[in-house]
């Protein structure tokens, strides 16, 4: 059986998700900035996802800029817009009903990419500006992936310094895809289904190889052993309106090692700016957001902690994790929080102090106190 994507039960799940994120988000916030949506989620497949549709867009701006009664190919000029843009991209600021927009195209184009891996290239060849594939665009955009990344650096190799036409890039990509294995990107459509039920179905039509096969692959997690440092765990908040998604292929999961950059890094060559920041070869942004000092733990806790924190730790009370964390805010010491937690907080809700959730938990309460 040949699984075809169903593009209406991905625009369903993806608005649905970008609701849910963007409800919680912009609760207490008017706008997004780029810093921010670096980090909106801790699925770094989409984040990259959401930081490309945006260049995309600030693409579009930058090119609307021109006008047929100035000449925009001096080189003066094309310095001056050049240092603008690069400005500009570092004030980042989205309003909720852009930014939420954004999101969900974010969220299909990952479903996409994850389960629909040559679809999802096809559609890249289609969209390309002026309908040509250029080196300049592949290296502009490898940084943008988490999976599947191997497929443009073989374009890349393919294309041997030359510019080709849209049709024969996704003659090249049909090509490559008799020989090519997806990577597994299991783990990103786990970490998807514990913010929003991706699985599922109230029909009573028996299930697929491929309805099953998803559901394996995105099982719960054993427990993960206790560690310092915060680990990179899916949130577990399930919703309503279940989304049939197929099981990916597997294979090994490419990784990307460019230096994090601003949004026209691969344009202009001068002061970096967001674009140039998306992926860091050793401590990323997340990474250095993860360990660093908060001055407050109601305030310092991530959108997808809050999320994981209220449904495993707190048996989904989310009034009882308000209080909680409103008074861990008013120890003073590191000792007295432990013992605020250890001997209230964890009895009350029944913890498990080696869950790699607890964890997660203390060792947030310990940046609170370094």
């Amino acid at each position: 059986m040949t699984y075809k994507w169903n593009s209406a039960d991905a625009e369903t799940y993806a608005k649905a998700f970008s609701n849910l994120i963007c409800g919680e988000y912009f609760k207490n916030q008017q706008t997004i900035s780029g810093g921010e949506i670096l980090k909106i989620t801790e699925i770094k497949q989409l984040n990259l996802l959401v930081i490309r549709n945006l260049f995309e867009k600030w693409q579009e701006e930058s090119s609307r800029l021109k006008s047929p009664y100035f000449d925009f190919e001096q080189e003066e000029v094309k310095t001056a817009l050049e240092e603008f843009m690069n400005t500009l991209s570092r004030f980042i600021s989205v309003r909720r009903d852009k930014f939420e927009s954004l999101l969900a195209q974010s969220v299909k184009d990952t479903l996409q990419l994850c389960s629909d891996t040559q679809g999802f290239f096809d559609n890249l060849m289609r969209n390309l500006p002026e309908f040509k594939l250029t080196p300049e665009w592949i290296e502009a955009n490898k940084k943008y992936f988490h999976v599947n990344k191997g497929l443009l650096d073989q374009l890349e190799t393919k294309l041997n310094g030359s510019t080709i036409f849209a049709n024969q890039g996704i003659e090249y990509l049909e090509a490559m895809f008799s020989n090519y294995v997806a990577d597994d990107a299991s783990e990103i459509l786990e970490d998807l289904n514990g913010i929003l039920r991706l699985n599922g179905s109230n029909s009573g039509v028996k299930k697929s190889f491929f309805d099953e096969a998803f559901e394996e692959a995105t099982a719960p997690k054993k427990a993960l052993q206790p560690t310092l440092e915060k680990p990179e765990i899916a949130t577990r908040v399930v919703q309503q309106t279940p989304v049939a998604i197929p099981s990916p292929v597997r294979k090994e999961t490419a990784s990307i090692n460019n230096e994090p950059q601003s949004l026209n890094d691969k344009l202009t060559g001068s002061n970096s700016t967001l674009n140039d920041k998306v992926v860091d070869t050793g401590n990323s942004l997340l990474d250095a957001h993860n360990k660093s000092r908060i001055s407050s733990l109601k305030n310092g806790v991530s959108l997808n902690q809050r999320f994981l924190f209220i449904n495993t730790l707190f048996n989904g009370d989310q009034q009882s994790y308000a209080r909680s964390m409103e008074t861990l805010d008013v120890f003073g010491t590191l000792g007295e929080a432990r013992s605020y937690i250890v001997n209230q907080v964890a009895i009350d809700h029944k913890w498990d102090n080696k869950s790699a959730e607890a964890e997660e938990f203390y060792a947030l309460v310990e940046r609170k106190f370094s």
